[in-house]
């Protein structure tokens, strides 16, 4: 029963493949940057993987990487609790909470939010380019509901719901988008394969009304698609002993709303009490630098607590900083 579960699952994966190609997959060299909305849900809600240059599909194993794969809530048998928390530049930020459930031995449940934010912004016009008075609200917010689910020894899958909203002003859009992942265990080392199709679903449409210089109100507005993005990922420890582990992994990215680009991350545990990370983006312009990485496992009485902490560099934007608190029981 397992076993034609798992081919079911395959199939569906290569049916999405065929089937979505024409946008998940445009021809190479089309102008696809700047094409999609709801971007926020690209940017990492772990200071792990923000570490590691976000190449953690294939590494996935707790619940700080369920937003990058959802078949990372089956990883490991305990329940847990997740906050972060990411200074963005220009006076943004990105804030996280999830909660994950094991229904058993084989199974388990996750809900997640995730907003990003900013501090009201001030209306301007071309007759008024230093201000009318006005301040309008900018958001963005996630809710997800995940489930996963071992299949064999080998093989673990997870699918996420979320529902998306955006507020700009009078303006408005909200749609429902999946994400599908799986993980692979290729019985050679702790080697393990991944891949994850994000933020798939419909095109939006903004809703509300708008006052535009010499044209009136308007209503209508074009349509956009949301940042579906195709990932490969690889993973496995070259060391691994009582005092000593290191996490290599290296990830393949095809956005639709931007070029083909891979990245790479390694993280050395000591112990598993301190953790340090580093990882590279490569063929995306405004990435260029290194992300690092540390963390440390604190002893709470009956369970642990993990801090971690990620910086990277946003080109001429400047830094980004996460900090997070994991706790499992």
């Amino acid at each position: 029963m397992i076993k034609k579960l798992t081919k079911i699952f395959l199939i569906i994966i290569l049916f999405f493949e065929i089937n979505l190609s024409q946008s998940i997959f445009p021809n190479l060299g089309s102008q696809r940057t700047g094409i999609s909305t709801f971007n926020f849900l690209k940017i990492g809600v772990s200071p792990r993987g923000i570490g590691m240059s976000d190449a953690t599909i294939a590494l996935a194993n707790d619940i700080s990487f369920l937003q990058k794969n959802p078949a990372s809530a089956v990883i490991e048998k305990n329940n847990s609790i997740y906050f972060s928390h990411n200074s963005w530049f220009a006076e943004t930020s990105n804030e996280h909470f999830s909660y994950l459930h094991h229904l058993s031995d084989y199974d388990a449940i996750a809900i997640g939010v995730t907003s990003f934010v900013t501090d009201d912004i001030q209306k301007r016009t071309v007759t008024m380019p230093f201000g009318t008075g006005e301040f309008v609200s900018f958001r963005d917010v996630a809710f997800s509901l995940t489930y996963a689910r071992v299949l064999t020894d080998q093989f673990r899958f997870g699918v996420t719901v979320k529902y998306v909203n955006e507020t700009l002003a009078e303006l408005q859009a909200q749609t429902f988008l999946f994400d599908l992942g799986a993980l692979y265990f290729i019985n050679f080392g702790s080697a393990r394969f991944a891949f994850v199709l994000s933020n798939f679903g419909s095109t939006i449409k903004p809703n509300g009304e708008i006052e535009q210089l010499g044209i009136g109100k308007t209503t209508d507005f074009e349509e956009f698609s949301p940042p579906t993005n195709f990932s490969l990922g690889f993973a496995f420890e070259p060391i691994d002993n009582e005092t000593h582990r290191v996490t290599s992994s290296i990830q393949l990215n095809h956005p639709n709303d931007n070029s083909e680009n891979f990245a790479i991350g390694s993280e050395y545990s000591w112990r598993e009490t301190f953790f340090v990370r580093t990882g590279k983006k490569f063929k995306i312009e405004e990435q260029k630098s290194f992300s690092f990485g540390v963390g440390v496992k604190i002893p709470m009485d009956v369970n642990f607590v993990f801090v971690d902490y990620g910086v990277t560099s946003i080109g001429d934007l400047g830094f980004t900083h996460s900090i997070s608190i994991l706790t499992k029981f």
